[in-house]
């Protein structure tokens, strides 16, 4: 018999096990599974535990990101937003779990086209990453990644000289710490050319790009997607300097 009915349903117990659940079909991209197990979950956790457990808190997150996952950018924001002010009250500034929240609602703000939030999010989440978790540490790296790809992405931002003071040191970084061939080398070199394309040089960009596609489709294989969007950007960049014929 299941925990529900030995234990109850709204046993602490219970409800460690229903967000496993939930957790698992998150894994495996069954998204609305898992919402309709973490929406009730929510409810009785606030009920049981209380609106500031720690477990409510990062059940309160895991609905969030199943709303994100499912495009539901504005509920995950509904919930991120007062979290992250309840995790800043409860752990505080510089607990992990809070750099987590502030590092989600900087993603969800940049999804619904408020980028000048996510940049005042991320920009000093960066710096307080740096002190905490330390400079080479992968959540470090990967807010880093963030901030850049922000500054980068969007002509309202534009801020091209700042994102490849990140990026730059960012894949020196990733070779020494993950090694020249690990998939998320592979996709900072990416982010890389793709800021030096921004700014016009394309030269630079196809430095990059010539040499990655090729690693790509060695450690990644021909088909798939990341080595396909590689070989896209490549050719579009053979377009941008003349080289048609390579373009086609």
């Amino acid at each position: 018999m299941g925990s529900r009915h030995i234990l109850g349903e709204l046993h602490p117990d219970t409800l460690t096990r229903m967000q496993n659940l939930a957790n698992v079909y998150s894994h495996l991209g069954k998204y609305k599974e898992a919402l309709q197990i973490e929406e009730p979950l929510v409810k009785n956790s606030k009920q049981i535990l209380g609106e500031q457990h720690s477990d409510t808190l990062t059940r309160m997150q895991n609905l969030a990101i199943s709303y994100s996952d499912m495009g539901r950018y504005n509920e995950a924001l509904r919930i991120e937003e007062p979290l992250v002010e309840k995790s800043r009250q409860i752990l505080g500034e510089q607990h992990p779990d809070t750099l987590t929240r502030k590092q989600n609602l900087a993603d969800r703000y940049s999804k619904v086209g408020r980028y000048n939030e996510a940049l005042q999010i991320d920009e000093p989440l960066v710096d307080i990453s740096k002190q905490i978790l330390g400079e080479q540490h992968p959540d470090t790296l990967t807010r880093m990644q963030n901030l850049a790809n922000l500054a980068v992405r969007y002509s309202n931002v534009g801020r091209y000289e700042e994102s490849l003071q990140i990026h730059e040191p960012l894949v020196e970084m990733s070779r020494q710490i993950l090694g020249e061939h690990h998939p998320v080398t592979l996709t900072r070199f990416q982010y890389l050319a793709i800021s030096y394309s921004e700014m016009g040089r394309y030269e630079a960009a196809l430095q990059i790009e010539e040499p990655l596609v090729e690693k790509s489709k060695a450690i990644l294989g021909e088909h798939h997607p990341d080595t396909v969007i590689r070989i896209q950007n490549l050719a579009d960049r053979y377009l941008k300097v003349g080289k048609y014929h390579k373009g086609l």
